[in-house]
């Protein structure tokens, strides 16, 4: 359900359910707090447990704020970041009846391509709303987008899923290093930024490029256009394997399309033949790199590749960069003093993940920093999660998402999806029909918890926000002696929970 007139919304959207009169009460308490020019941050004082879970997670449940009150923050945050909480076993079977979890993506080209992108998008509801680790849940959206992939190119959405395990999910609580390295090597991200067809005869620069200037090192970060040619070398031959009797879509070194000429990437010299295994012992990261310190020809490249990728992986501008982005998901856009500090804890701990986010997480600056404004996903999530809602993700949820402006895994561009307010302050009115359409019952894969949530309008919204509604709340005199599905949809629409 949608309507295209801003000032009869609510009206017609509850129409239903409650006489004129009613409806216009709740209609002019939203539309007045609703419109852009006062989309301001809450005004309300947060709790420290609901910041902690709008920021660390995707918002409180009931079962949240009792297990962060019996745990205390910091010990909260030190079990999930040590990925310590064990999965949801009804969550992982119903994820396993699902085609992109229970099968390999390139045994699913047959598919339609709809069919593929909405059960991607189908399983990242699903996980975000049930997933007990959130603080994982939440770094798995952000990896997502820092490592995005368009869906719709070529053969993405098929190699996605193998991507979002093996380099998003398997990493997200490790060393970013690692992260980088698994990324480097993905088919989705190789097909997506074209080095699968890159050769010594014409060097792609695509992925070269943004492996700097988006994954590690960050944009104006002292790299040059020639520094872009030479990692291009270095990658040619790194490709997707596509050859007829051989297990297709999986990662492949092709020696004899690999530049065997000497490079240098950020005054490293690369030379065939060179021993990088000291180097890679230097890292700590045993593991990091597939065939460390081979003079095989026939590995020469891979060993090249691997090694623009642990220049890239241990430098400053990548520790800097990582750091500024992660300070400005969790805490605000200006956190000068926790990006040096952060900054300095990837350098120490060769790109620890869960050692940069433990003290940013607990710290004060969390609590006090200013609100952020929530994505679609993030929107649309919450929403489910703070009305108890049950649901199977189905394609009703992931069309909602895409009339919000957010279809996961279709951002075109490779820098994913912007994270900053003026991005989304605009985007109102389908979230408004989104909160009207879920109160109502208005979704078949998706049932709001009513009896959870109070049996008044009054506690229903405090339920929502998570804080008592008080005598002088500017929703007070919209919501008195409606029923609970108004109040529903008011605060869900309401300024105060576009916030994180």
């Amino acid at each position: 359900m949608s309507v295209s007139r801003r000032d009869c919304l609510i009206a017609a959207g509850l129409a239903s359910t409650a006489g004129v009169a009613g409806c216009a009460r709740v209609s002019t308490v939203v539309r007045r707090n609703i419109n852009r020019k006062h989309l301001a941050p809450p005004s309300h004082p947060v709790t420290p447990d609901v910041r902690l879970l709008n920021r660390a997670g995707f918002g409180p449940t009931t079962q949240d704020l009792t297990d962060l009150a019996e745990d205390g923050h910091d010990k909260w945050v030190s079990k999930r970041l040590s990925d310590e909480i064990p999965e949801d076993p009804l969550l992982l079977a119903v994820l396993g009846s699902i085609d992109v979890e229970a099968m390999d993506g390139m045994e699913m080209r047959d598919f339609p391509l709809e069919a593929m992108l909405t059960q991607l998008q189908q399983v990242a509801i699903l996980r975000a709303r049930y997933g007990r680790n959130q603080v994982k849940e939440r770094l798995v959206d952000f990896w997502t987008n820092h490592f995005n992939i368009y869906g719709r190119k070529g053969l993405a959405a098929y190699r996605k899923p193998r991507d979002e395990h093996e380099v998003i999910r398997k990493h997200a609580l490790g060393y970013f290093p690692e992260m980088l390295m698994a990324s480097a090597k993905s088919p989705a991200m190789l097909g997506y930024l074209d080095n699968r067809l890159s050769d010594k005869d014409h060097p792609n620069e695509n992925y070269a490029r943004e492996i700097m200037e988006l994954h590690s090192l960050g944009v104006r970060s002292g790299y040059t256009q020639q520094d872009i040619k030479e990692v291009a070398r270095c990658f040619t031959g790194w490709t997707v394997e596509d050859r007829f009797m051989h297990r297709r879509g999986e990662f492949r070194y092709e020696s004899k399309w690999h530049d065997m000429g000497e490079k240098v990437v950020l005054g490293h010299k690369i030379r065939p033949g060179d021993h990088f295994v000291d180097r890679a012992e230097a890292t700590g990261l045993h593991g990091l790199f597939a065939r460390e310190g081979s003079t095989d020809e026939s590995l020469v490249g891979l060993n090249e590749g691997e090694e623009v990728v642990r220049i890239l992986g241990e430098h400053e501008r990548t520790a800097h960069f990582i750091a500024t982005k992660l300070c400005r998901y969790f805490l605000h856009d200006r956190a000068d003093e926790w990006i040096t500090r952060t900054t300095q804890t990837y350098l120490d701990t060769k790109g620890h993940i869960p050692s940069m986010l433990q003290p940013m997480l607990t710290s004060a600056a969390l609590q006090e920093s200013a609100p952020k404004i929530k994505r679609p996903f993030d929107f649309l999530v919450s929403s489910l999660r703070v009305t108890e809602t049950q649901t199977d993700g189905g394609r009703e949820l992931v069309n909602a998402l895409r009339d919000m402006g957010e279809p996961l895994y279709q951002w075109p561009m490779p820098d994913g999806y912007p994270d900053r307010t003026q991005s989304w302050a605009s985007g109102l009115l389908p979230r408004w029909n989104f909160a009207i359409r879920l109160a109502q019952g208005g979704f078949r894969d998706a049932g709001v918890d009513y009896q959870s949530l109070g049996g008044d309008p009054i506690r229903t919204a405090g339920m929502i926000l998570r804080r008592p509604i008080l005598v002088n709340d500017p929703y007070i005199a919209a919501l008195r002696d409606l029923p609970p599905n108004f109040a529903i949809a008011a605060m869900l629409a309401s300024p105060e929970f576009q916030w994180r």
